[in-house]
């Protein structure tokens, strides 16, 4: 494989893992009573009253961790020695990308609701929610993307298939 498309398949694969802890963690604050099950419920109930934008969120996800991952395995195999630095930018930036999108989708929802408010919204569901998602998702972020560079240099030194190249 080349190191393109090891770091996409990898950032893919970390995001849905990284949205999905999110998820737990998000039901595991919601566990006021200590009912996982019940917290669950709710949370997911909350997740289904925004589906379009959970969606819109998903994909620009998906998306940008491809393109991002694609540019970060180049770049690690290029600097092995900045692996993890490289992950952590992967992270925060597929992060910001994917909450932004998402924001603008509700802005755009709410503006057409309340007939164009449009500097009100804009603070409130862009910039407020972007700073929001990035400053709360940012140390698990940190933690995600150092573990993405480790593993991405490996698959790179080994070729995915136990070849030790680089080309």
């Amino acid at each position: 494989m080349k190191p393109a498309e090891i770091g996409s398949s990898t950032a893919r694969l970390f995001s849905l893992i990284g949205l999905s802890v999110m998820f737990l963690i998000i039901v595991g604050l919601s566990m006021m009573d200590g009912n996982f099950l019940k917290a669950f419920s709710e949370t997911s109930k909350f997740v289904y009253k925004f589906l379009p934008n959970v969606i819109i969120g998903v994909i620009a996800l998906l998306i940008s961790s491809h393109y991002f991952g694609k540019i970060c395995g180049i770049a690690i195999a290029h600097n092995l020695r900045l692996a993890e630095f490289y992950g952590i930018i992967l992270a925060i930036s597929t992060l910001f990308v994917s909450s932004f999108v998402t924001s603008w989708v509700e802005l755009y929802n709410q503006i057409f609701e309340t007939h164009f408010k449009l500097v009100n919204y804009l603070q409130s569901f862009v910039f407020t929610f972007v700073a929001g998602i990035v400053c709360w998702g940012l140390p698990f972020e940190i933690v995600l993307g150092c573990v993405y560079g480790v593993i991405v240099k490996k698959r790179i030194l080994n070729n995915g298939d136990g070849e030790k190249s680089l080309s």
